[in-house]
């Protein structure tokens, strides 16, 4: 015999079909989109981490002021690293014969590369003759070029053959010292090696490097990098004091690899998307258990007498509940599969899109992810049953006698609060509010947090506006240079004619205490009486003073002790904080 429960499930499944259904498209929409983000990032990552060996990505690059000789490069490859050519030219690249346009396209051409930091073919072929051209994909898509379509270089004309992703320019950064990347006004390119050679344009001399015996971490990148980058400079020292100043060799840049942004800066992106989809995706179903809860509340309300009835004929009370959580549970769950399914269909290709309209990613391939099934079915479901348990539970182990008198209060009632002799109708109202106040509650704590949703979502725009415009007005300086070093190449101090500047020493240091670890702090050390940087009062070893926005973010206060450290090592420095500096530009360390 069928259990009435059973059959009283579907009934409430059509009687409140529409209700759950814009519950189940809601649940379905928001788990598809965050499986398809799992999916997407994880399958990108995969193929980012891959491509490191795929295309045999650089350990780092250097510039050099004029090619060095085979003595010279037979010397650098012996401290335990193998270079690579890869020169480059820019041009001034348009859709017609004129050089010059409002916005000039500078784009940077380099020979096809075979052995080192290999391009990803994304539709078409390489160059295989003079007057071909491989540009880049994404640059491509927003100037509206396609495989076919011709441009010309300094006014010489040339057809693009194919798309490419460049591995060592993932994020179109024209230098690694730029704030963002340009995709717009800036492009990269392969072209044959005889066209190359043929093209007239300043030569950039850059050599990629591979080490012999690869680091294993960021220390150990750190470590070899700087190692490396002193051998660099004692091996090109002495070109400096030769007698013929044209066989000087100067090291006009010098990147590694894990700190290249080019390289790096999209992969950290997605790391910062899975976190932000994930608690979205924890604080919506949170917020769909309790509406969840709130109506099964109201339902056994209304079947008081029926659950009062089951009780006195045998059903237990676990039963009861099983029952009234089926429903939320059933909802969700279709919810879940259906947006597993939409996640690795649909939504993927969403998302993938979203990527690849802002960078220049290689090809990849969908790989099933067991993270974003688990954190998508059971994160979602589990939510669900642990608060409808919670919620509903106590009301279901009230007596049957109490459930057929309609008598479901969770409290003894309580002392009627005393109203003043207002209008009955008044009283009336006040008196409902009191009696129902849990409700209210709830509905007040659920509509303040839809508005801070909407706060951010519609404040957005004007919050940037606001700091475009105050930002300049913020810096304590008006023009700032950052130097990679205070001795030119010669030997010599830099220095400058100009009596109003001022040194100051940064760096960068990160946190390692909650509630933001990682969050990267700028270090400034100033000249005591500085006059851009007013702080008066002397301070001894590790006393500093922290910006009015890093005090805020952490919560620190004159007296604290913070404990930073070096980003790509294990170096760790205890700081007292002495005073908060009004400066509102950054989070800032100031220290002499």
């Amino acid at each position: 015999m069928k259990s009435p429960l059973v059959k009283r499930l579907s009934r409430e499944l059509k009687k409140d079909f529409k209700k759950n259904l814009i519950i189940f498209l809601i649940l379905f929409l928001t788990i598809g989109f965050v499986s398809g983000m799992y999916v997407a990032n994880n399958s990108m990552l995969t193929s980012a981490r891959e491509a490191f060996t795929k295309y045999n990505v650089e350990d780092g690059h250097f510039n050099l002021s004029k090619e060095a000789d085979d003595e010279l490069i037979k010397r650098i490859e012996e401290n335990g690293v193998t270079l690579y050519q890869q020169f480059y030219k820019d041009f001034t690249e348009t859709n017609d014969k004129t050089k010059d346009t409002d916005d000039a396209v500078i784009a940077r051409v380099f020979k096809v590369r075979d052995k080192v930091n290999k391009a990803s073919l994304l539709k078409g072929r390489l160059p295989e003759k003079d007057g071909e051209i491989a540009i880049d994909r994404m640059h491509a898509d927003n100037s509206s070029l396609k495989v076919g379509d011709n441009l010309y270089l300094d006014g010489k004309p040339f057809k693009i053959t194919g798309l490419i992703a460049m591995s060592d320019y993932s994020t179109l950064y024209k230098n690694n010292s730029d704030t963002m990347f340009d995709a717009l006004t800036f492009d990269v390119a392969v072209i044959t090696e005889s066209q190359y050679d043929a093209m007239d344009a300043d030569e950039t001399i850059q050599y990629a490097w591979l080490y012999d015996k690869k680091p294993q971490d960021d220390e150990g990148k750190k470590k070899a990098g700087d190692e490396f980058a002193n051998k660099l400079g004692e091996l090109t020292m002495p070109t400096l004091f030769d007698a013929d100043p044209s066989n000087d060799i100067k090291v006009e840049d010098y990147v590694p690899e894990y700190v290249n942004q080019a390289i790096h800066f999209a992969t950290d992106d997605f790391d910062n998307d899975k976190s932000i989809c994930f608690y979205l995706l924890v604080i919506l179903m949170v917020i769909f258990a309790f509406i969840f809860a709130i109506n099964i509340n109201n339902k056994i309300e209304d079947d008081s007498v029926v659950i009062g009835t089951l009780r006195a004929s045998g059903y237990t009370r676990r039963e009861l509940l099983r029952h009234y959580m089926s429903l939320p549970v059933i909802v969700t769950l279709c919810a879940a599969l259906a947006g597993n399914i939409g996640g690795y269909t649909v939504f993927k290709n969403i998302v993938v899109s979203m990527y690849y309209n802002s960078y220049s990613l290689p090809t990849y391939k969908t790989i099933w992810n067991s993270e974003a099934f688990f954190l998508t079915t059971l994160v979602p479901v589990s939510l669900m049953l642990v608060i409808n348990y919670v919620m509903i539970r106590k009301k279901l182990f009230l007596s049957p006698l109490r459930f057929l008198r309609h008598d479901l209060r969770m409290s003894k009632r309580k002392k009627a609060v005393k109203l003043p002799h207002w209008r009955f109708f008044s009283r009336f109202r006040i008196r409902n509010v009191l009696n129902n106040i849990s409700s209210y509650l709830v509905l007040f704590i659920g509509t303040c947090f839809v508005m801070i949703l909407l706060l951010f979502s519609i404040g957005m725009p004007d919050t940037l506006d606001k700091y475009m415009t105050d930002a300049p007005k913020q810096m304590y300086a008006q023009y700032q240079y950052f130097l990679r070093s205070t001795i030119d190449l010669s030997g010599n101090e830099i220095t400058t004619s100009n009596p109003d500047a001022e040194k100051a020493c940064v760096s960068t240091l990160i946190t390692i205490d909650d509630p933001h670890v990682g969050e990267e702090i700028m270090v400034v050390g100033y000249n005591e009486n500085s006059k851009y940087i007013k702080i008066s009062q002397e301070l001894n070893a590790n006393e500093i003073y922290v910006s009015e926005p890093y005090a805020d973010k952490f919560g620190l206060e004159e007296g604290d002790v913070i404990t930073l450290k070096e980003q790509f090592t294990s170096s760790k420095y205890d700081f007292k904080i002495k005073g908060i500096y009004d400066y509102m530009g950054s989070l800032i360390v100031f220290m002499p």
